[in-house]
């Protein structure tokens, strides 16, 4: 009799300690089993899982968030990739970018946003209207960007790369 598939998620925290998480696999949604007062369903895309939170916070308070759970606010990386983000989680929520007083777009990551991703902003974004929007959301207008005030409060879009080694276990 065969078992259930158990996906077994390392998660590389930036202090060089890892969290290791059991998951089931079940139509493209992973379920934590386990060990953690907080239920929480992690969505798997080419290589990376992303997790939607469910509490407005501010961009500082919902990274703070991302990160106490091994992750970090999302970096859109393709337009495939800006797709799924959009398509899975519909309400306005922060992502990983951010300007620096001079304007110059940076992911969370240190990495600065390439140009050809400009077509992600909202019509006459970014605008910087109220002089102090230097963090990004998206699906501000359906599935654009839209930087605002870090002090707003939004959900956010979490996400990690990570190894994933499946184990079909067997029942005798």
């Amino acid at each position: 009799m065969k078992g259930k598939i158990v996906i077994v998620i390392l998660f590389g925290i930036q202090n060089r300690e890892h969290r290791i998480f059991r998951l089931h696999y079940n139509s493209g949604s992973l379920k934590h089993e386990g060990g953690c007062a907080e239920t929480v369903s992690w969505l798997y895309f080419q290589g990376s899982v992303y997790l939607g939170s469910t509490t407005e916070q501010t961009w500082q308070e919902s990274r703070q968030y991302c990160q106490k759970r091994g992750a970090d606010l999302t970096i859109i990386s393709s337009v495939q990739e800006q797709t799924f983000v959009a398509t899975s989680f519909t309400e306005r929520r922060w992502i990983g970018l951010t300007a620096s007083q001079s304007r110059e777009w940076i992911w969370v990551d240190g990495s600065q946003l390439n140009t050809r991703f400009t077509q992600f902003w909202d019509s006459g974004e970014p605008n910087n209207k109220h002089n102090d929007e230097f963090c990004v959301e998206t699906n501000y207008n359906g599935d654009t960007w839209n930087d605002e005030g870090c002090y707003e409060k939004r959900l956010s879009c979490s996400s990690t790369r990570v190894s994933i080694s499946a184990c079909d276990t067997k029942t005798p």
